[in-house]
Order: C-alpha cells, then structure tokens, then sequence
C-alpha cells in the first residue's frame, strides 16, 4: 500500500509547532510527507514542500474574504465584545482545505491528512492503515458521538475508493463560496455535511473513534498509541508554552 501523508501551515504555525511536528515525522514515521507552507519553506530535508500561496484558486479565496471580519470569525457577543468563533473562521480552515485537495497530491493509495500539531511519539505499527483503515472505505476519520461535528485532525482518504471525486467536491464548497451556504464554515463540519450526502450514496466511511465519549477522542484511538493531537489553546499553551 502506497500511503502519503500531508499537513499545512502558515509561517507562525511552522515557529509554534511545525518545527516539533516535523521533527517527530521524520523520526518515528515511514511514510512520504508533503507539506504546504506559507511564508517561509523549511530546510529539514526529507518531505516535499508547495507553497500553498501558488495556489491561484485558494489566493483567490483568501483575497475575496480577507477583509470579511464574519468570514475571519469575527462575531460579537451579547456584552458587546468582539470575539472570535471557530466555527465561522473560513479563511483560516480554506487553507487547510486547498492544502488537502490540492492538485499536486502525488499518487498514492492513501492520502493522509494529520494537523501540523500532531506529535509523534513513537513509531507507529507497520501495518497500522492495512488494519485500521478498511479497503473498502472512501475515507477513515474520528467521529464524535458528544458533538456535532467530526475531528478531522486526522483523515486517511482511500484513492483507490472514490476520494479524488470527494476531495474535488471538498474544494468546490470553498472554491465557490457554496461553504457560506452552511450554518458552520469550518473544514470538519463541510466534511461531515459531504460525507453525510455521500453515505447516502453508499459509499462507506470508517469511524475509527466510534462509540468513543467526550471532546478528545484521540488518544483513545489506535492513533493515541504513537501520536498526540495538541488540539486547542489549552493544549497548545501546555504543549509548547507562549512560542
């Protein structure tokens, strides 16, 4: 099996984490690695790097909604302060959808999305996609029983299975601005509405984290045997400090 694995992230996300993501890859992992930077392209030999701002669809996304303040999750309390909403952050979760979908995914059997701060610590098994995710499955991801959206920190797409045609579909709800149309802006939640309509379909999508409770459902998947997924302000502050 041909696995490839990919992530992004911008130049203050490679100073955060990038550098610990990358350092632990290419440590404790076997497989192939592109990254799709912005700002600045690492020196750490061994992965392939895009610059993800040569992409023209996903510019021209960004200069279409880079002043949008609601498109920037931008919303406003009932006390009158501005905050800012994950839910609505499109320009921040487009980047990380036109990295996944971008048209220079090399070929693969299984194009593998981890978020750039995962940390690997340990080497994980050989055959860790041949067991956990099913040949017959479009896609394998982590479900959330206790919320209404995935965790698409990690998602192994099946090339072999239907996913080009679903990651075209993926980058069309950006590319058009279709993603607007939802309640919520952000990759896991366009994610599971597609994939959703597509099970409707019969195509087979594996939860590797079903009947898992709470929030964090990472570690209490075979990937929390090899890997943690520093997801959240809290989690980063602990991880990596004020960097």
């Amino acid at each position: 099996m041909n696995v490839v694995c990919c992530t992004s992230w911008s130049y203050q996300g490679y100073v955060q984490y990038g550098k610990r993501f990358l350092a632990s890859y290419l440590k404790h992992c076997p497989w192939p690695l592109v990254v799709y930077y912005e700002g600045y392209e690492p020196d750490e030999p061994g992965p392939t790097y895009v610059n993800l701002l040569k992409d023209e669809e996903c510019c021209d996304f960004l200069l279409r909604h880079r002043s949008d303040s609601k498109a920037n999750g931008v919303v406003s309390r009932r006390d009158g302060k501005l905050v800012i909403d994950y839910r609505f952050q499109a320009v921040k979760w487009a980047r990380k959808v036109f990295a996944l979908t971008s048209p220079t995914r090399p070929p693969c059997d299984r194009w593998v999305w981890f978020d750039a701060d995962v940390e690997f610590t340990r080497k994980p098994p050989k055959d860790f996609f041949r067991k956990h995710c099913p040949e017959g499955a479009l896609a394998t991801y982590l479900g959330r029983k206790d919320w209404h959206h995935s965790e698409c920190g990690f998602v192994a797409y099946n090339m072999n299975c239907g996913a080009e045609a679903f990651l075209e579909e993926f980058r069309d709800m950006y590319r058009t601005d279709f993603v607007f149309k939802y309640p919520e802006w952000h990759d896991s939640y366009v994610f599971d509405q597609l994939r959703k309509a597509w099970e409707n379909e019969n195509h087979f999508f594996h939860n590797l984290s079903a009947g898992v409770e709470g929030m964090h459902v990472w570690p209490k998947t075979p990937l929390g045997k090899f890997s943690t997924h520093n997801k959240g302000v809290i989690a980063k502050q602990a991880a990596y400090g004020d960097s």
